[in-house]
């Protein structure tokens, strides 16, 4: 974020002290601007200077320490809460609000007040790395990236004085940011690494290390904007001073696709406002586009936001959270303003934005701890190089998203004869430069760095033909020339050289390691790498660490006497004047001892005197050794049995006589608090190191536990072979280790190595003994476990020494195990099976029954007319069982045999199997061979069925069913067969009779098969249909008739109800078909209504015959 700032003038090759305010003078941010940053060098590069590159204090000694631990949610990090100083910049971690405490020297409320107990934040809490997490077990370099950050009242809503209303400054903020790069790819990796290499081997090890990118600006030769243009002469032409900024939006590098990009803003990006909630509507082209709620468009049409300009939407989740991948700032989105709303504060955009970057709650409302917020920026239209003719990139142009960073030595136009050029192989998002454009000369602010002016030569860049103007730059590879004057066609009389661009304004990043932390090992492994020092004031000598032989010597921890006798060094962070020892062959220093409490009468322990233990000490530059007599270590060990309580015993240094070597004055501080430490089980009592706590001297004390060991140790006093072991095979235990802490060499007498015990015959030793072991030294002991039986196995590993009179003893059990199988059956039989069908799936059951895992190897079928599917899988567990389930499908006739085989851990199973396969013999038949469809008439039509059936024991197939014959045109079929019947399945033909012609008519039903072809008879005969009367008479009888109708019509009526077909048949009979007939009548379509009419010649005869 921007500020609204006139320009930054602060040069610190200038040397200025401070700034001078004037009577009756306009008061420029710029001057205020100026001497908060020559006051803020002074304080980075005094403290830089003081403290060096990094420290930590150690008035908060736990600031930024990393801790590191497992539990069942996973890997954890801690950050320990203090402050630090990391290239002279304070930084700080406050830690929880809910434990800060008053805190009287700084006169605030803290978490790090003199004394305070350690505190840690966890990783994923640290307040300007939201979304932090752990990205697996490492190793991981633990960093620590500070940079500042400009804030202003849309972050911090504080800023404005509700009394004015109004924003009246803004902020730069410390962020600090722990961050993890992962070097399991780089071997060897500590605290002294160089970051060189690092950063060869791993990708994002360039993370650490400085941006690279550069930028100048310059002027083209251009047109005056306008009458009103205040320059007389070619330069910048604007009408308005402004302050430019220009920022790279997406890093990268000259060769990354997509390639890094920028942005510029004239008014150092400070047109900014809220986004208060965010919705997606239609915009003026048609397609969806995010609207968004502002807290204002500005405060006019210049400083505010308007149809077509550039904005970027961004938050601080986006500004604070890098990506793992590439440990760059994350950019906002850019996007074109479609249209405004000012009555609502809506901008609409021309696309919409990332729902996942800019989430929304409730009713579309923007997350108000994220501050979401959109900034103007001024690109716009076609980008020119400086020849002002070549267009670099249109931005009008669809996906465009900012201006791509230029090649090196190649100019680009920003507006009004402003021009940029770029440097460097790389770019990080959020570099920005800042440079101020005037219009009382139209000069712009040369971005270069610094190198004093010189006269030069005609340079092969000028052109003599050429008038070029102040501030004008010509390129050549690399190096800028820059007119200091006008010439007047000739080379200049006067040109700067100067050295290739200047490096960003900002943000610059600062890095310092923190640790190493591997959470491959069990508890994690850390190394701190902070550095803590002491005050100024009183300075002094400091403890650093101690060491008891080459190991660490941790207060409160214990202590063997043999390992005493090894000595003790004690470590400073400053070199210590031999001249502290002035008796340097005395056995009792009075300036650094070991003293130990004896109990007082031995027996009860009613009190204890001090036993100052007769050592020699020596001075070797930064530490103090102190060697006790052989005389001591006896004298200890008679004192403390095997076995018996511990003797506390102290070391203790005396500050007042301890100083340091070329400076007596300094002596040694060794005041160190005590910390109380639970990791290693039982709580333990160490002492924070570097000692001091700011006074000019103190003694330096710490206690340990003295126990004696015996005169031989086993490493173990039990081997257990936790993992149950298939009986016969056998297994290695860790090794045992023997050391003999006796002064006389130690053999191994009588029965020497052996094993004894119940089930000793399932254990075996070996050694690396040999006869004798030395003084001090160490062998291996080996055992092995081979069970020869199930169940829990003991025995004893016996070792007889010669320093003591009883054996060694470790106890060692195992347990055998022996897994069984079993099957449900071992014979399958099946029943007859037609060739080329599969029978029903007969089931084994294989079981378990054992103690341990039955491991399945192999499961197969062996026969080409069986197969099997199983539910077994690769492992059964003691009491588990699966099923195998095996089909029959013969391939040929007769008996069939084959088997089923199982390979498993406890043996193999065999399963025979048989069956007998019967031939496949197709069957069929029809239910009748011949259909007669008796009389239809033409116009109508007769169906039938046959029922076809398959009788054999395989398939029925059906390739043809058709209609033959001389007259097959007046029959056909339809059947429900398709193209196959299996044994016992039936399907239906329908034959259809619809004579074509009258007369007797014949055909065959033909169905063919692979049992078989069939043939079904077909007849029928077509009769023509019959007319609605009797009447075969021409027109003449029958006006004759209808003559002798109207005579004879009242006998007609009369014998009428007379007429009988046949017998006497009811009333509502008389008038249907007669029975012999009915049918055919029916068939050929004549209504039962028909034989109420009667033709003449069937009428009855009345009056004369003759």
């Amino acid at each position: 974020m921007g500020f609204d700032n006139s320009r930054f003038t602060f040069n610190p090759w200038n040397d200025y002290f401070g700034v001078v305010m004037q009577q009756g003078r306009v008061q420029l941010d710029s001057d205020w601007n100026e001497w908060l940053a020559e006051f803020v060098r002074r304080i980075h590069a005094g403290t830089l200077d003081i403290l060096g590159l990094a420290g930590v204090p150690s008035t908060t000694p736990y600031g930024f320490k990393i801790n590191a631990y497992h539990d069942t949610a996973g890997n954890h990090l801690t950050i320990g809460t203090g402050r630090m100083y990391v290239d002279g910049i304070l930084v700080e971690n406050h830690g929880p609000v809910t434990l800060a405490q008053w805190n009287p020297a700084l006169a605030e409320w803290s978490t790090t007040s003199p004394g305070a107990a350690e505190i840690d934040i966890d990783y994923t809490d640290q307040p300007y790395l939201p979304g932090a997490t752990i990205p697996g077990n490492g190793p991981f370099l633990v960093y620590l990236d500070v940079w500042q950050r400009e804030v202003s009242y849309l972050e911090d809503v504080s800023l404005v004085d509700k009394a004015v209303g109004v924003e009246t400054t803004g902020r730069l903020q410390t962020v600090w940011q722990v961050k993890l790069l992962d070097i399991s790819g780089v071997g060897g990796v500590d605290c002294s690494t160089p970051d060189s290499q690092i950063q060869s081997v791993i990708t994002g090890g360039t993370l650490i290390q400085p941006s690279a990118s550069l930028l100048t600006t310059g002027v083209v030769p251009s047109a005056s904007a306008g009458p009103c243009a205040l320059s007389p002469v070619p330069g910048y032409t604007g009408l308005e001073n402004q302050l430019y900024r220009l920022e790279i939006h997406q890093g990268g590098s000259t060769t990354s696709t997509p390639p890094p990009t920028f942005k510029w803003s004239r008014e150092d990006a400070s047109v900014a406002t809220l986004v208060t909630a965010i919705s997606t509507v239609t915009n003026s082209a048609g397609v969806p586009a995010s609207q968004l709620t502002v807290q204002s468009l500005g405060r006019d049409q210049v400083l505010g936001f308007n149809p077509g300009d550039w904005i970027e939407i961004v938050d601080d989740y986006l500004e604070l959270n890098p990506p793992a991948s590439n440990g760059q700032a994350q950019p906002g989105e850019l996007h074109r303003i479609d249209s405004i709303n000012a009555a609502a504060n809506t901008v609409t955009l021309d696309f919409t934005v990332s729902s996942a970057s800019f989430p929304v709650i409730n009713t579309n409302q923007t997350i108000p701890s994220r501050h979401t917020r959109i900034r103007r920026w001024d690109q716009a239209g076609a980008v020119y190089q400086s020849d002002g003719a070549t267009v670099w990139i249109d931005l009008d142009s669809f996906g465009s998203t900012g201006i791509p960073v230029p090649p090196a030595d190649t100019a680009v136009i920003l507006e009004n004869g402003i021009t940029v050029a770029f440097e460097g192989s790389s770019f990080r998002t959020g570099d920005f430069w800042l440079f101020a454009a005037r219009t009382a000369d139209g000069s712009v602010e040369i971005l270069n760095q610094p190198a004093a002016a010189q006269t030069q030569p005609a340079a092969s860049p000028w052109n003599a033909a050429t008038a070029y103007a102040p501030g004008q730059v010509v390129t050549r590879s690399g190096t800028y020339y820059i007119c200091l004057v006008a010439n007047t066609g000739n080379a200049p009389p006067n040109a700067a050289f100067w050295a290739p661009q200047t490096s960003p304004f900002g943000i610059h990043h600062h890095y310092r390691r923190l640790g190493i932390v591997d959470f491959t090992a069990t508890p994690p492994k850390v190394s701190d790498c902070r550095r803590v020092f002491q005050p100024l004031a009183n300075p002094g000598i400091h403890v650093t660490s101690i060491l008891l032989g080459s190991s660490p010597l941790l207060n409160d921890s214990t202590v063997t006497v043999q390992a005493l006798a090894n000595g003790i060094s004690v470590v400073f962070d400053t070199a210590v004047d031999p001249a502290i020892i002035t008796q340097p062959t005395a056995s009792n220093c009075p300036i650094c001892f070991v003293a130990a409490d004896l109990p007082v009468p031995a027996a009860s322990g009613g009190g204890f005197n001090r036993f100052i233990l007769s050592a020699s000490v020596t001075v070797a530059s930064g530490a103090i050794n102190w060697k006790p007599a052989p005389a001591a270590i006896t004298a200890l060990v008679n004192q403390i049995a095997a076995g018996s309580p511990p003797l506390l015993a102290r070391l203790t240094l005396k500050g007042n006589s301890i100083w340091a070597h070329g400076d007596r004055n300094v002596y040694l501080n060794g005041s160190a608090l005590g910390v109380l430490n639970t990791t290693g089980g039982s709580p333990q009592s160490n002492l924070q190191l570097p000692s001091g706590d700011g006074r000019r001297s103190a003694d330096f004390e710490t206690w340990f536990w003295l126990i004696s060991q015996p005169p031989v140790t086993l490493s173990a006093s039990t081997v257990s072979f936790i993992n149950p072991q298939m009986v016969g095979s056998p297994v290695a235990a860790a090794p045992i280790t023997l050391t003999n802490n006796s002064g006389s060499p130690l053999t191994f007498p009588g029965t020497g190595i052996s094993i004894t015990g119940a089930n000793s015959g399932d254990f075996k030793v070996t050694n690396t003994c040999g006869p004798t072991v030395a003084p001090g030294a160490s062998c291996t002991l080996t055992v092995t476990f081979t069970p020869t039986a199930t169940g829990t196995r003991t025995a004893q590993l016996s070792v007889m020494v010669s320093a003591q009179p009883t054996p060694l003893l470790v106890t060692l059990t195992g347990t055998g195990i022996q897994p069984l199988v079993n099957v449900s059956t071992n014979n399958l039989s099946f029943p007859a099976q037609t060739v080329g069908t599969t029978s029903a799936p007969q089931p084994v059951i294989l079981s378990n029954p054992g103690t341990s895992q039955l491991t399945i190897s192999s499961l197969a079928v062996e026969g080409a007319d069986y197969t099997l599917t199983s539910t077994c899988g690769g492992n059964l567990q003691p009491g588990q069982q699966c099923t195998i389930n095996v089909q029959f499908a013969p391939t040929a006739a007769g008996t069939r045999t084959g088997d089923v085989q199982i390979l498993t851990n406890a043996g193999n199973v065999l399963i025979q199997l048989t069956g007998t396969a019967i031939a496949a013999v197709p069957g069929a038949s029809v239910s009748s061979t011949s259909l007669d469809f008796g009389v239809v008439l033409t116009t109508s039509s007769s169906s039938k069925t046959v029922t076809l059936t398959s009788t054999g024991n395989t398939q029925l197939t059906i390739t043809g069913i058709g209609i033959t014959g001389s007259n097959a045109g007046s029959f056909s079929q339809s059947n429900t067969c398709g193209g196959a019947l299996q044994p016992s399945q039936q399907c239906t033909i329908t034959v259809t009779f619809a004579p074509a012609v009258t007369g007797p008519l014949s055909a065959q039903l033909q169905i063919t098969t692979n049992a078989g072809t069939f043939t079904v008879a077909l007849t029928g005969t077509g009769r023509p249909p019959k007319s609605e009367t009797k009447d075969t008479k021409d027109g003449k009888d029958r006006k004759d008739n209808k003559e002798d109708q109207d005579k004879h019509g009242h006998i007609e009526k009369i014998q009428l109800e007379k007429i009988q077909v046949g017998t006497e048949r009811p009333l509502a009979q008389r008038f249907s078909s007669p029975p012999e007939t009915s049918g055919e009548a029916e068939a050929g379509g004549e209504s039962a209504m028909k034989s109420a009419f009667i033709s003449p010649e069937e009428r009855p005869k009345v009056g004369p015959q003759g």
